[in-house]
């Protein structure tokens, strides 16, 4: 991929020519690590017939390289003025302009100017105007390395911005020529059209509905034993049997101190144990809500058929991922009050261990094809023909938290025997919260 450098030198060539040459070579370097583009494909600055052996055509050269370019930028700072004070640009850089425009068109053509000198937009010819206004810099004859470097990186930064989107159309473009002269696959994923996902993922987080004993309530219904004048109290239209106790465990009036001390503290753990039963129960219940089912589809929209097929799908780190056949969040269990009976000494608890539930977002047992500590799935097919789909293996996802809740978006590669190069996209999932759809993070103000 090249971008094709349309200079003048009719201005001065340090501060024009030569500088602005430098700074696309300094951004080309950086596009070939950050487009990941191969060797052959990494950008580079052509102009006019450098790197042409022999002695060319010079004109024919120049159109032939123009043509074949990536983007064409341009220099369209004025250079002198008419007799009736228009500012003219270089003819030779409105020539390959006009030939860029023809062949290229404005999505791989970017315009820079110098206005150190006084240039502005509207020096330009009539029909620029009504484009795209240039990149402009400014950098004087006169300049120390220092306001150099400044600009330079000012420059560079601009450059990125414009002739990034403009390197993607290129490629586009190119592979739509490669697929209309020769069969090829085309693969993509997309969004299963009877999804879920679409055309919002509706998240809910309302309150638990099912009825569960407050702390309060397990304080009534399980109450502390006191040592002295309290064994009226407990067998007042209480009996061992309410308890699931063999009736020949001992009277309450017959425990000693230590004995009823050990009972109230088993009690008291008891209670932590509720207290956070509950936390758990809501939080299951929210995780539930959050909890959804992926139902992708893996298509070959080209002319032939693509054999040894890999996807690689990555969710953000905001989702926890699940096999669809697994139990995604199993209820927690309710603790078990300490048995009405005695307490040795020291009090020794004979309160069972409990459900020791993990966290209900822990990392849930996981399928050959999904890896939840990378929040990877991976998806394998052996062929596929044009013109086919084939869905990919359903699974679920939970969004960590209620702060994790927010439109996001899977990122996916896809290799196969043919075609060679991998291909990768993003598929957008926006989301409805309560019925509220939410900003993307470029829609957020902050």
């Amino acid at each position: 991929m090249k971008i094709f450098w349309s200079w003048q030198s009719d201005t001065h060539q340090p501060s024009g020519r030569y500088f602005v040459r430098e700074v696309l070579q300094r951004l080309c370097d950086k596009l070939a690590d950050a487009l990941d583009l191969e060797q052959a494909e990494r950008p580079q600055v052509d102009h006019d017939t450098f790197e042409v052996a022999g002695s060319p055509p010079i004109a024919e050269t120049i159109l032939q390289k123009i043509a074949d370019a990536a983007v064409f930028v341009a220099d369209v700072t004025p250079v002198t003025k008419t007799n009736g004070g228009k500012h003219v640009a270089n003819p030779n850089v409105m020539i390959e302009l006009g030939y860029a425009l023809a062949k290229l068109r404005h999505a791989r053509i970017v315009l820079v100017m110098n206005t150190a000198d006084g240039a502005s937009v509207k020096h330009l010819p009539f029909d620029l105007r009504h484009w795209r206004q240039p990149i402009s810099y400014s950098l004087k004859r006169d300049a120390t390395d220092e306001q150099r470097a400044e600009v330079a990186n000012e420059l560079t930064e601009a450059f990125r911005q414009a002739i990034v989107p403009s390197l993607k159309v290129a490629a586009s473009e190119e592979d739509a020529k490669r697929r209309s002269v020769q069969r090829m696959p085309e693969l993509d994923v997309e969004i299963d059209p009877d999804s879920a996902l679409l055309p919002y993922l509706k998240i809910t987080q309302l309150p638990a509905t099912r009825e569960i004993k407050s702390i309060e309530a397990i304080r009534d219904d399980y109450q502390p034993l006191r040592f002295s004048g309290q064994t009226e109290n407990w067998m007042l239209g209480l009996s061992l049997a309410e308890f699931g106790q063999p009736t020949y465990s001992p009277l309450p009036s017959q425990w000693t101190k230590e004995e009823i001390d050990g009972y109230n503290r088993a009690l008291n753990r008891f209670y932590e144990r509720w207290d956070h039963y509950v936390a758990e129960m809501e939080e299951w219940s929210l995780a539930l809500q959050r909890t959804f089912e992926f139902r992708l589809v893996l298509a070959n929209k080209g002319s032939a058929p693509a054999t040894n097929i890999d996807v690689d799908l990555t969710l953000p780190a905001g989702l926890v991922l699940h096999s669809a056949t697994d139990e995604i969040l199993p209820e927690p269990e309710a603790p078990e009050p300490p048995p009405f009976a005695p307490y040795g000494h020291g009090g020794t608890s004979i309160l069972a261990a409990g459900n020791n539930l993990p966290n209900v977002l822990a990392p849930f047992p996981r399928s050959t094809t999904i890896e939840p500590e990378k929040n990877l799935v991976r998806f394998r097919i052996s062929n596929l023909k044009h013109g086919r789909r084939v869905d990919i293996a359903a699974f679920k996802a939970t969004f960590r938290s209620g702060w994790d809740i927010k439109p996001f978006a899977v990122k996916y590669v896809i290799t196969a025997n043919e075609p060679l190069k991998p291909t990768t996209g993003q598929l957008h999932i926006d989301v409805k919260l309560n019925g509220e759809a939410l900003a993307t993070d470029s829609d957020d103000p902050q």
